[in-house]
């Protein structure tokens, strides 16, 4: 299982490569200068926390980056994070 917080995801700008996914918003609950946006790439839902100075609307598809450098895997059966070596 994959682990990234939502704070290491970002909406990628442009024609971005690498670690994108394709998403559509389901929820925007701004925050002042934070906003949390709730997504999902196919069944699986997200949630990314980005600057607020972007508009993004409800039902909007968008890319998200994700920062893998700070991600995570676990073991699905013990659970442990096998990224801590």
């Amino acid at each position: 299982v994959l682990g990234i917080r939502p704070e290491n995801m970002s909406v990628a700008s442009g024609a971005s490569a690498g670690s994108t996914l394709q998403t559509v918003v389901d929820v925007v609950e701004p925050l002042g200068d934070e906003m949390i946006v709730y997504v999902s790439a196919g069944d699986q839902p997200l949630i990314a926390k980005v600057d607020s100075h972007q508009k993004i609307d409800v039902e909007a598809q968008i890319t998200i980056s994700l920062n893998l450098d700070m991600a995570h895997i676990f073991d699905t059966d013990t659970q442990m994070n096998l990224t801590l070596g």
